[in-house]
């Protein structure tokens, strides 16, 4: 499965009631996926990203 920092489903599928807890976890950390992507382009080390709680 793949979705976009969006929530947007790029390959895959997933259960209703679980694509609303990834698109709600990325909502939430929109801005640290994208840094986590910008450290993936330049190999670098990935930071954690705190789950859905």
């Amino acid at each position: 499965m793949s979705v976009s920092a969006d929530g947007e489903v790029l390959a895959g599928s997933l259960e209703h009631r679980a694509l609303q807890f990834v698109r709600e976890w990325a909502g939430l950390h929109r801005s640290e996926i994208l840094a986590n992507w910008e450290r993936a382009r330049r190999n670098e080390p990935l930071l954690g990203i705190d789950p859905l709680a």
